[in-house]
C-alpha cells in the first residue's frame, strides 16, 4: 500500500520559493532547502525532483502568485497613473523588506537565464507579460485622449520593462530613502511628460 504524504506539497513548494527568491539557486544548498522544508532529501526528490526542477516550480509558482497578481491592474485599470502605481507600490514593497530580495524572475533571467532553457523561457514570457500590460496600460490613456501623440506604445512599453528592471536589480544592491525619493520624483516627470497638454 503506498503511503501518504505527511505535507502539504504547495506549502512546501511555496517555502522553497521563499527560500530561492532569498538565495538563489546557486547559493541555495540541499542542506538548506532540507532545514527550510523541513523534509528529508528522500521526500524532496520524491515529491519534487532534482533541485533544478524544484526551482523551476518554485519560479512557476511565483510568476502565478507574486508577479501576474502584481501587474494585473496595469491592464484593467490602465492608464498612466496605474503604471505610476505599479512602480511606487514596488518601491513601497522593498523598503518594507529587511532583505534585498529583488525581483525572483529578474535574479532568474541573471543567474540561469543563460544556462537552462527552461528558465529562460519563464522568464521571458514573464518579461514579455509585462510588456504587454505596460502597452496595455498606455493604449488605454491613449483612448482616454490623455497620451501625448509624441509616445510609441511599443517602445514605451519595452523602455518601462527595462526601467522595472533596473529597479529591482538595484534594490539587490542598495536603495536608501533618497534613491527612492529621486525615483519617484524622476518617474513623475516621466508620466508628466507622456501626458497629453
Amino acid at each position: 500500500m503506498a503511503r501518504t504524504k505527511s505535507f502539504d506539497p504547495e506549502e512546501k513548494l511555496a517555502d522553497a520559493m521563499n527560500l530561492f527568491w532569498r538565495k538563489g539557486f546557486n547559493a541555495t544548498s540541499l542542506e538548506d532547502l532540507e532545514r527550510e522544508l523541513k523534509l528529508k532529501r528522500f521526500s524532496i526528490y520524491n515529491a519534487f525532483g532534482d533541485k533544478l526542477q524544484l526551482y523551476r516550480d518554485a519560479l512557476q509558482l511565483y510568476i502565478s502568485t507574486v508577479f501576474e497578481p502584481a501587474i494585473k491592474g496595469l491592464s484593467e485599470t490602465g492608464g498612466l497613473d496605474s503604471i505610476q502605481g505599479f512602480f511606487e507600490g514596488c518601491l513601497d514593497f522593498y523598503a518594507t523588506q529587511p532583505q534585498r530580495l529583488g525581483c525572483f524572475i529578474c535574479n532568474s533571467s541573471i543567474e540561469l537565464g543563460f544556462s537552462d532553457d527552461k528558465v529562460s523561457r519563464l522568464t521571458a514570457d514573464a518579461h514579455e507579460q509585462l510588456q504587454k500590460a505596460f502597452f496595455n496600460a498606455l493604449m488605454i490613456e491613449k483612448q482616454r485622449g490623455g497620451l501625448s501623440d509624441a509616445v510609441d506604445l511599443d517602445s514605451a512599453s519595452r523602455f518601462l520593462v527595462t526601467l522595472y528592471r533596473g529597479l529591482v536589480t538595484s534594490n539587490c544592491i542598495e536603495i536608501t530613502t533618497s534613491w527612492m525619493d529621486a525615483y519617484k520624483d524622476q518617474l513623475d516627470l516621466l508620466t508628466t511628460t507622456w501626458r497629453k497638454l
